[in-house]
């Protein structure tokens, strides 16, 4: 289920993910993105992810076309989780881009919040 969060604000948007998303969900994710880029040019993100499968989630072949073809728009990324592989994720994207990425433990989420602004 995919959630935008109220502190949601201008060019930062902030989502959490509880057990995977559906088709809708994903649409939805991506057509908020858009629309957010079209108006301020760069988006930051900041995305909760909660027990989650990532080789389940629908739309994750959409999402990662998605991001291949706007990774410039996206200046920030925030992934907040205790899930050990966003951390791995962070290793081989660094190398490949200048979006900032930085993952953060829940505890740390205000944290993840200033990061991002």
């Amino acid at each position: 289920m995919l959630k935008k969060l109220n502190s949601s604000e201008a060019n930062i948007l902030e989502y959490e993910v509880t057990d995977g998303m559906s088709k809708a969900e994903n649409d939805m994710l991506l057509r908020d993105l858009t629309q957010t880029m079209d108006k301020f040019g760069k988006v930051k993100l900041l995305v909760k992810l909660n027990d989650i499968s990532v080789t389940e989630m629908e739309g994750f072949k959409e999402r990662y076309i998605f991001a291949k073809e706007h990774l410039d728009k996206i200046s920030k990324y925030a992934i907040v989780t205790d899930m050990k592989v966003a951390e791995a994720i962070q290793k081989v994207i660094d190398p490949i881009t200048e979006m900032e990425l930085k993952t953060f433990p829940p505890e740390r989420e205000n944290e993840a919040r200033q990061w991002l602004r």
